[in-house]
């Protein structure tokens, strides 16, 4: 069965869907014994973490190039600040 997926270019799919599935089947087996008041949609919703606010980079690289513009590192080590 795994030289078909392999020969087909379709390993990684396989484990990825064997993997979910696995994955799944944990999180059902800990729904079921665990008392949680939630149904089990409500279960796997709850597990979800919060969508990860990716920074603007064109704005992060800005305003870096801004600090930096006017920054001479040998006007520092003149003045003894290094």
């Amino acid at each position: 069965m795994l030289d078909g997926y392999i020969q087909t270019g379709q390993l990684t799919c396989f484990l990825s869907q064997f993997i979910d599935i696995y994955n799944e089947d944990q999180l059902w087996n800990i729904w079921i014994h665990k008392k949680t008041g939630k149904t089990w949609e409500e279960f796997k919703d709850s597990l979800i973490p919060p969508e990860i606010q990716v920074p603007n980079i064109s704005q992060m690289l800005a305003e870096s190039s801004r600090a930096l513009a006017n920054f001479n590192p040998y006007e520092e080590v003149e003045h003894g600040n290094i």
